[in-house]
């Protein structure tokens, strides 16, 4: 089996892109320039496309990028029905996507083997997420960046050198479509399907002074019935998303460009759908108290049944407790009782000028993002009130870029600061096992405030007309303050000894680290259209406080986590082969993985607390591929794979707990396979479009004692598209979509109580989701 894996790694993958001489020195954010004629002559004959991405900040061909990057264009976005975070699963090799513990507005997006410990104010994502060049802080509501998306570049390994948040796994990068300074168009889609789902978007554009000034609008509105419901009949895994974004694009002078955005977007839902995947054996000590750590829950029960605690008691409570986890019927159904629900509210701006002086440019980006989120979730399912939590938070964050783009000779050179400002307020409360535990809720209570300011250069420098090198260097330093306020049903838990004022149920805290990133790299054009390249990289995460270790006793229950650091070394190979009808990228890593931070749930005096700290060091290393074959024009076959080797090499707890044989939360292998077919049928073009996504088995809790309810198993999801495209104007196509047809059943997250509370609960994935689509496109679209 393994070597059948590897075989399959070593042929496989999906489209990059390439070949346009060399470095199109133009401010990442503009257009990308036109191909050059070379170019063009070999598209008209046929063969794989060109794709221009903006991985160093200005624009060239993904094919001369001496980096592993996946680029996902507008048609591919169209073909897989890709409508959020989550429907970017399978579609660049090396990264993974789970949800659903954080609730439905949240993501935990792993490139490489590389996840974030938990998704909090204080704490930074492995992989950070740029729209329109402006980051996103928080993996949170980013199916509204998915609006009237043009293109989705996936960089992989450490990023620090170029872009404003300095992350270990990688990066996204999502640009939207800008407004035509030329041309009227736009376009309105419908889609409805299965599930009560149904999506409405629109987005026109015009110019408003012919070649100086243009404005584009998009808007959405999507709905879902949801595929659960608990005992008091609110559904499950519905949605209400509303979003809008306003466009403006200005260029005045030759020299001059202003791109300017405004967006919102709302969702509101009763939450993901979870199921108990495990009930502990039901056993007793000789004096008569529950083991397997069900010894709080059956408390719980007996006392909300009115009973005393006895064996016969026990088994009455964990009878019904049984029955309530593992109910009959829809397999998405629960008999939870609590009102859950989901509400996020996003808007902010972004504005981007530059101009050009000739071998100099000059670039501003600046960027706000206001957040707001509530949700109410239930961690028990059951009529029991066992673990219960509503999250909230609401923050604000402001990021200011400078950069100057610079071109001598044979030098490209890149250089400039960020500074980024967030604060916000964040917190849950928490009702567990209200009966027996007086101190229930529990309210996590704290504000935060994260500065971090960088200044770096990076530079390309050709030695000869195939050779070139680049090295870049970024020095951050990153800055926390909180002030923790916790409490619970008796009081303010925050120790006195760290309250400056007694009499005040508040703790401040600050930290400050400063740490250098870099890279280097040296690639060769050995002919037109291969390249072979060797780099290295390496970038931290910052560290935090433990905001929520309140309850869990001793003088300073806040310790602080440090950063964490990735150093990475790869090679690679890019090709565009047998004139240009195969594009073949490789690439093999090597990742040294220090100071991890991990997350790990205990429990003290009834209350789970979840605690971070350095604990692990490991090693990553793989190797991926993409393949993209055109064998003739109407067919286009696509592959590709990736192999995942995580490691701990030490994982020890402060309380000497050995965890070094845990696997990492990521597959070890994946792979996808798919084809279009199109070709002409009357007046348009009939296409036919599948895809076939593989995963290995995932380990999302590695501390449960039970890994076979917390984990997933190796499956695989079926996606078709069938459309037909009218040649008419303004154009019309009409398409019917399938998302996992073969209607597997599968987890996307999940948490372990099993030590804890005697039990474990899973996050489930959609069912078959089909439906019919209309889009009707014009002018410049």
């Amino acid at each position: 089996m393994r070597t059948s894996k590897l075989l399959l790694l070593a042929a496989s993958v999906s489209a990059l892109s390439v070949s346009t001489p060399g470095f199109a020195f133009q401010a990442d954010g503009h257009e990308p320039a036109a191909q050059d004629a070379a170019t063009d002559d070999r598209l008209q004959s046929g063969g794989v496309e060109d794709i221009i991405v903006t991985a160093r900040r200005v624009s060239e061909s993904v094919q001369k990028v001496p980096l592993a990057i996946t680029v996902v264009g507008t048609e591919q976005l169209t073909d897989s029905s890709v409508r959020g975070i989550k429907d970017l699963q399978g579609l660049a090799p090396a990264m993974s996507i789970t949800t659903g513990n954080g609730g439905p507005s949240t993501a935990n997006i792993a490139i490489r083997g590389q996840t974030q410990a938990d998704s909090l104010l204080v704490t930074d994502p492995s992989v950070a997420v740029y729209l329109n060049e402006i980051n996103l802080p928080r993996q949170i509501g980013l199916r509204s960046a998915f609006l009237d998306v043009d293109q989705i570049q996936v960089l992989k390994g450490p990023q620090g050198t170029l872009f404003g948040k300095n992350t270990t796994g990688g990066a996204l990068l999502l640009r939207t479509k800008r407004p035509d300074l030329s041309d009227a168009g736009g376009y309105f889609q419908g889609s409805a399907g299965n599930l009560g789902t149904m999506q409405l978007t629109a987005a026109v554009g015009a110019p408003l002074i012919d070649g100086v000034l243009g404005v584009r609008f998009a808007g959405q509105i999507a709905t879902k019935d949801g595929y659960g419901r608990n005992a008091i009949g609110k559904k499950l895994g519905d949605q209400y998303d509303r979003a809008a974004r306003l466009s403006v694009l200005a260029e005045p002078t030759e020299n001059l460009s202003v791109f300017l955005t405004a967006d919102y977007s709302k969702l509101t839902s009763n939450g993901s759908v979870s199921r108990v995947t495990r009930l502990n054996p039901l056993a007793f000590s000789p004096s008569g108290a529950p083991l397997n750590g069900l010894a709080s829950a059956l408390n719980q029960a007996v006392a909300q049944l009115g009973l005393t605690r006895t064996v016969a008691n026990y088994t009455t409570a964990y009878n019904l407790l049984q029955a309530d986890m593992f109910p009959a019927g829809n397999r998405y159904d629960t008999k939870g009782v609590e009102r859950v629900f989901a509400y996020l509210e996003i808007y902010g701006f972004s504005g981007d000028v530059s101009l050009d002086l000739g071998d100099v440019t000059l670039r501003s980006i600046t960027g706000y993002r206001n957040t707001a989120r509530n949700d109410q979730q239930d961690y028990d399912q059951s009529r029991f009130e066992i673990v219960r939590p509503r999250n909230f938070v609401y923050s604000d964050q402001f990021t200011q870029e400078v950069q100057l783009l610079a071109s001598i000779g044979n030098l490209e050179l890149i250089a400039g600061g960020f500074y980024s400002h967030e604060h916000g307020w964040e917190g849950s409360q928490t009702k567990q096992l209200g009966l027996i535990n007086p101190a229930s809720p529990s309210f996590a209570n704290y504000y935060v405030t994260n500065e971090s300011y960088a200044g770096f250069a990076q530079a390309n420098y050709a030695l000869t007309d195939t050779l070139k090198v680049t090295g870049g260097f970024r020095y951050t330093k990153v800055t926390q303050d909180v002030d923790i306020r916790s409490a619970n049903a008796l009081g303010c838990v925050v120790p006195i000894v760290v309250r400056p004022d007694p009499a005040i149920c508040s703790a401040p805290f600050d930290l400050s680290s400063k740490k250098p990133s870099y890279l280097a790299s040296i690639d060769w054009q050995a002919t037109p259209d291969i390249l072979l390249y060797a780099k290295t990289s390496s970038s931290f995460r910052g560290g935090g406080f433990n905001v929520r270790g309140g309850s869990s006793g001793g003088a300073n229950p806040y310790i602080a986590f440090d950063p964490e650091t990735a150093t990475d070394y790869e090679i690679g190979f890019k090709g565009d082969l047998f004139d240009r009808k195969v594009r073949l990228n490789l690439a093999g890593y090597y990742t040294d993985y220090s100071d991890i931070q991990k997350s790990s749930l205990i429990v003290v005096n009834n209350t789970i607390v979840t605690v971070i700290n350095n604990a692990a060091k490991g090693n990553i290393y793989g190797g991926e591929a993409e393949l993209i074959w055109q064998p003739i024009p109407e067919l286009t076959l696509n592959a590709s794979g990736a192999w995942t080797h995580t490691a701990y090499t030490r994982f020890v707890e402060a309380n000497g707990n050995d965890r070094s044989k845990e696997p990492f939360p990521v597959p070890e292998w994946q792979y996808t396979v798919s084809g279009k077919y199109s070709v002409p049928v009357g007046n348009g073009d009939l296409s036919l479009y599948a895809a076939w996504r593989w995963q290995d088995d995932v380990f999302f809790r590695g501390q449960a004692l039970d890994q076979a309810t917390t984990s997933q198993k190796a499956y695989g999801l079926l996606e078709g598209r069938l459309a037909y495209s009218l040649n008419s104007e303004p154009n019309v196509e009409i398409a019917l979509w399938g998302k996992n047809l073969l209607d597997k059943t599968y987890r996307t997250n999940a948490l372990d109580f099993d030590a804890s509370l005697g039990y474990n609960l899973a996050f489930l994935g959609e069912p078959r989701t089909v439906g019919l689509e209309v889009r009707i496109a014009f002018g410049g679209k």
